[in-house]
């Protein structure tokens, strides 16, 4: 099996550096950030809600979608499953995430509640630190670049500008990415109705409860 090995952006650049034929644009330009203080995390929530009558589904969606509202989030999905069920996504400000999932009790019962952080932190540190090397770098060939006066000089100089723009402009778009997964956080939202059984629907519940037992011991 053939194994991949990964370097560093410092060694990859100091690599680059020696090889290429402007030494000078490479040199020392990696650089290196200090912890930020806190943390950046990524939340995200799972909520189940079952609601019964009075309450409709059509007036339980419109609940959620006031509190959503009310904590200048938004509805980024919104898909009616059947006549007692609808499918919401919130994007919610993560600084508010849990004052607005404890609203949500208010919509009627949690049956089911899950809250998932990522630390992004080192990603986003690492990244932020790559795409301020590749700059640094760009911004000295652009400096040559003023200076070239040999055809095939600046054909050689606005090619490495671009490959290194198109690195730029990929590293731009992923902070931008996590920037916004780290503001916003996502929630899933299930509004069910309650199923309210019978006599006979109950009936049907303990025959099915017996016949279960009558295998499975545990």
């Amino acid at each position: 099996m053939t194994k991949k090995i990964f370097l560093p952006l410092f060694l990859i650049l100091m690599v680059a550096g020696c090889s290429s034929p402007y030494p000078g644009v490479y040199a020392n330009s990696p650089k290196s950030f200090a912890q930020p203080k806190d943390r950046m995390l990524i939340k995200s929530a799972d909520i189940d809600i079952e609601f019964s009558s009075p309450k409709t589904l059509e007036s339980v969606t419109q609940e959620v979608f006031e509190k959503v509202s009310n904590y200048k989030g938004y509805i980024d999905m919104s898909q009616k499953r059947s006549e007692d069920r609808t499918d919401l996504v919130a994007k919610i400000p993560s600084t508010a995430l849990d004052s607005f999932l404890n609203q949500l009790h208010l919509t009627g019962e949690v049956v089911r509640k899950t809250v998932y952080t990522e630390d992004v932190t080192e990603n986003y540190q690492d990244t932020q630190a790559k795409l301020t090397n590749l700059q640094t770098v760009r911004d000295r060939f652009l400096k040559l670049l003023e200076k070239a006066k040999k055809v095939e000089e600046i054909i050689k100089v606005e090619k490495e500008i671009a490959r290194l723009q198109t690195e730029i402009d990929i590293l731009q778009s992923r902070i931008k990415s996590l920037d916004g997964r780290i503001a916003y956080s996502v929630v899933r939202i299930e509004l069910k109705k309650e199923v309210v059984y019978g006599p006979l629907g109950w009936l049907g519940k303990g025959v099915m409860w017996l016949f279960k037992s009558l295998f499975v011991i545990e």
